[in-house]
């Protein structure tokens, strides 16, 4: 069996990490107009981290 991925399957896990950086992003706004201001920083944290892992999936191997 066969269980590499192929180039659409890489694109579609770049395509949804970067939707999850964006969604993330979006968040923040609200959080620190309630005063969260350390979920926020965890919510730019994390939109950092699935921006650079959609980067990574987007490089070619």
């Amino acid at each position: 069996m066969n269980t590499g991925l192929t180039d659409e399957n890489y694109e579609a896990l770049a395509r949804y990490r970067q939707d999850r950086a964006h969604e993330t992003l979006a968040e923040i706004p609200f959080l620190c107009a309630q005063g969260y201001y350390n979920t926020a920083t965890n919510r730019l944290y994390y939109a950092c981290y699935y921006a650079a892992v959609a980067l990574l999936w987007s490089v070619p191997l």
